[in-house]
């Protein structure tokens, strides 16, 4: 269940991020495709990014100089 929300919910982030960028700059032109492209692969990295164990004791245990 919960990665079928996650799905939807970058999808319709992905969606609700693109819409603007179309109503405001318009299709035509490099600064479209270039913020377009940037934007959707932000998104890519999202979904396929695993989430991290982000601790103070994981950290201090993985750490050599400690």
């Amino acid at each position: 269940m919960r990665k079928i929300f996650s799905v939807v919910f970058i999808a319709l982030i992905t969606i609700a991020l693109v819409y603007p960028r179309i109503h405001y700059t318009g299709m035509g032109g490099l600064s479209f495709a270039f913020a377009l492209n940037f934007l959707l692969m932000a998104c890519v990295l999202v979904f396929t990014e695993k989430p991290a164990k982000c601790s103070f004791q994981n950290f201090i245990e993985n750490n050599p100089y400690f």
